[in-house]
């Protein structure tokens, strides 16, 4: 059963609740922002897209920690790294996709880093149907793994998009911008 309006309302207001005291803690603390733990998770995201990109949902999972939750738009999350390898093998198994990520910002404290940025998707149906292309915001929260590496803990990322039929919502401007 599909969450209701207010039940996903409630789910994006606790991860971004949870995003936003990760993204305010580092400022708190004494190590911040190591550019070479940035570099990392830059390449982190690079290397989701090749996975992504050449329908790999094997080595796209390699990218996750085993408890890892992914919250896509308009699906229930999924829990752990093989549930998101059995949901990407789905998806990419119907669609090749084209996805470029941009990284906009990192924040990096301790053992965890949150990255923030943008995608473009061009989707193509591998039968029948039409092509299309996306435009979404993402937020992923990584873990610095014994090795150094950085694997995915959490993700969510929504399209900028109007649903068919909805009128794009207003962009505030700087006299409607919350203080």
């Amino acid at each position: 059963m599909q969450p209701n309006l207010e039940e996903q309302l409630t789910i994006i207001r606790g991860a971004a609740a949870a995003c936003m005291v990760i993204a305010v803690v580092p400022a708190c603390t004494g190590h911040l922002d190591d550019q070479t733990d940035v570099r990392a998770i830059q390449s982190a995201n690079a290397a989701w897209d090749s996975a992504w990109n050449a329908g790999d949902a094997h080595a796209l999972a390699a990218l996750y920690l085993p408890n890892a939750v992914t919250m896509a738009p308009n699906a229930p999350g999924v829990h752990g790294r093989e549930a998101i390898r059995a949901w990407s093998q789905l998806y990419l198994e119907q669609f090749r996709e084209i996805n470029r990520t941009h990284t906009e910002d990192v924040r990096v404290s301790g053992n965890l880093a949150v990255a923030r940025g943008t995608q473009e998707t061009w989707t193509y149906p591998k039968v029948g149907g039409d092509s299309a292309y996306d435009e979404a915001k993402w937020v992923v929260v990584y873990a610095r793994q014994a090795d150094g590496s950085w694997k995915v803990l959490w993700e969510i990322w929504n399209s900028d998009r109007p649903l068919p039929g909805a009128q794009a919502a207003a962009q505030p401007g700087p006299a409607q911008t919350p203080h």
